[in-house]
């Protein structure tokens, strides 16, 4: 099925007659607020301008900002709707949709293709889906159309009476069990069975209140004040024939919907439309029927009143069901007869959505343009800092490499960094041009000046505050100095690396340990980067290190 629209401001409209009844809706929280209930005179639509429809001749007018962006929703009547059960052996609704014609085909009492179909689910297990199938016919759609373009008003969504008193129910009762919605209409009289704001079957009587009220009118009785109870038993009442008729189709209606209940007690009944609003005569109905009536309630909009609840049930159902959130909408604009603009919800946000990537687009280019700006002066830096290693002058460096003169030539803060990895390259092609060189002559300690380190060192032998000489503490037994590796020709990136090992003797282990804590310490003579080794056995001690490289490499 096609995704079908949702607005904020949803309108449902209803004609009956010489009018035309609308509901403006709006949620508060996930309570529907009516915002407006209007009724116009339908006789005003050839005298309205071309570019205006019956809804901007309201008095007093529709906020023409919500009016502008309203969703406008009709209903085709119960008796051009046709509601079947269908029990499918799928669960996705992708799958469900696929085939919907096909089986829906053998329930119509005409071609498939002559029809509009849409569906709503009334509960899945894992052996299918049970639903209920919506059709009309295209015909009496097109003439549906045809009516509202007359008055200068395209309805966007295409719903179904049945439908909307499902949700009437569903939105203002608090009634958890199935129920049985009756509109009093003028021409005709809708019963449906609800459970949970979704039709399980509905039916059409071709009998209203426009009998009932022109007796009435031409007996001077007033439909608001009578006593329904008593003109129902009164067979020389001339309102009685009208009464009478009506009863019995509701009678069989309603025995014909208890059926349709799969065995469950039907014992509630809601009533709308202008009869529900005549004296008792909804109580008339409801004894006559067996029911218990249930009036429509809606205490958090204070805006409202029960009598207008009833009146305005159709247009306020139709709005409800395209509310954002509402679920089992119907729909019946589809194919040759979809809405001529399917855009227009989408125009707001996909602008908004254009105009957000269009920021984000700036954004992006601007924090580009500061982090390469930022890249560049740090590439300038590195630039500026490489010369200096080289021990160049850049106007020195400019001149030897290009041969630029000394007033053609470019700062370094204003070279490109195309002109930058262009000197880069001569740099990389100038330095391997150049030969190797290695260092012959080591900067490491010698052996003089290791033992010199070692005898005069406090922890070996301290001087004597009272004589002012040395007092050796250790005994040098053995001394070892070795060069492990150097470079050459072969290994011209080796690096001098000189270990020394040597053994000696103390009479007192403190002294020891203290010369060891010197060796670990750091000092001029000894590289943190090498391994200090310390073993001791039978009063002697044996050590090894590595001398600090002091030697400079090209």
């Amino acid at each position: 099925m096609l995704e079908k629209p949702t607005a904020q401001h949803p309108l449902g409209l209803e004609s009956e007659e010489k009018f035309l009844k609308g509901a403006l809706l709006r949620l508060k929280g996930d309570k529907p607020i009516v915002e407006r209930l209007f009724k116009a005179e339908l006789t005003q639509r050839d005298a309205t301008p071309r570019h205006l429809n019956l809804l901007h001749t309201i008095e007093p007018p529709l906020p023409r900002d919500k009016l502008r962006r309203a969703l406008f929703v009709s209903g085709m009547t119960t008796r051009e709707t046709l509601i079947r059960p269908l029990d499918i052996k799928l669960t996705k609704e992708k799958d469900i949709d696929a085939v919907l014609g096909f089986q829906s085909e053998p329930l119509l009492p005409y071609p498939v293709d002559e029809a509009i179909l849409d569906r709503v689910i009334l509960s899945t297990s894992e052996e299918g889906s049970q639903l209920a199938v919506f059709a009309v016919r295209k015909d009496h759609l097109e003439s549906h159309l045809e009516f509202y373009q007359s008055l200068n008003i395209e309805p966007e969504a295409v719903s179904c009476h049945p439908s909307a008193l499902a949700a009437f129910s569903k939105a203002y009762s608090e009634v958890n069990e199935p129920l049985i919605v009756t509109h009093l209409g003028l021409k005709e009289t809708c019963c449906l069975l609800v459970d949970d704001g979704k039709v399980l079957s509905a039916f059409s009587i071709n009998l209203g209140l426009e009998g009932l009220i022109q007796a009435a009118k031409e007996n001077d009785i007033s439909l608001a004040d009578a006593d329904f109870v008593a003109l129902g038993k009164d067979e020389n009442s001339p309102l009685y024939p009208h009464i009478s008729a009506l009863e019995q189709g509701l009678n069989r209606t309603v025995f014909a919907l208890g059926k349709q209940a799969s065995g469950r007690s039907i014992s509630l009944m809601m009533f709308t439309g202008e009869g529900a609003c005549m004296g008792n005569f909804v109580a008339l109905l409801a004894e006559r029927c067996g029911k218990t009536p249930v009036a429509p309630e809606a205490p958090w909009d204070t805006g409202i009143t029960t009598d207008e609840l009833q009146r305005f049930a159709l247009p306020i159902g139709l709005a409800l069901g395209y509310l954002p959130e509402s679920r089992n909408r119907i729909s019946f604009r589809r194919g040759e007869l979809a809405y001529p603009n399917p855009w227009k919800r989408l125009k707001q946000p996909v602008a908004i959505y254009v105009l957000g990537c269009l920021l984000v687009a700036l954004l992006v280019a601007l924090m580009s343009g500061v982090v390469v700006s930022r890249h560049e002066v740090s590439v300038h830096r590195e630039y500026a800092r490489l010369l200096s290693i080289l021990g160049k002058e850049h106007e020195t460096f400019e001149n030897e490499a290009f041969g630029t003169a000394s007033d053609d030539i470019i700062p370094i803060d204003e070279l490109s960094t195309a002109a930058i990895n262009k000197r880069l390259d001569w740099i990389e092609q100038d330095i391997k041009k150049t030969p190797h060189s290695f260092p012959l002559m080591p900067n490491v300690a010698r052996v003089s000046d290791v033992l010199a380190w070692i005898v005069t060192h406090p922890k070996v032998a301290p001087i004597n505050t009272t004589t002012g000489e040395r007092e050796p503490h250790l005994q040098l037994e053995s001394f070892n100095y070795t060069m492990l590796k150097r470079p050459d020709k072969t290994k011209q990136r080796e690096r001098y690396q000189v270990k020394v090992e040597f053994e000696f003797s103390s009479d007192e282990p403190k002294w020891a340990r203290e010369f060891h804590d010197a060796l670990i310490a750091p000092n001029d003579l000894i590289d943190p980067k090498g391994e200090v080794k310390w073993s001791a056995a039978q009063g002697k001690y044996r050590t090894s290190f590595f001398l600090k490289d002091r030697t400079y490499y090209p």
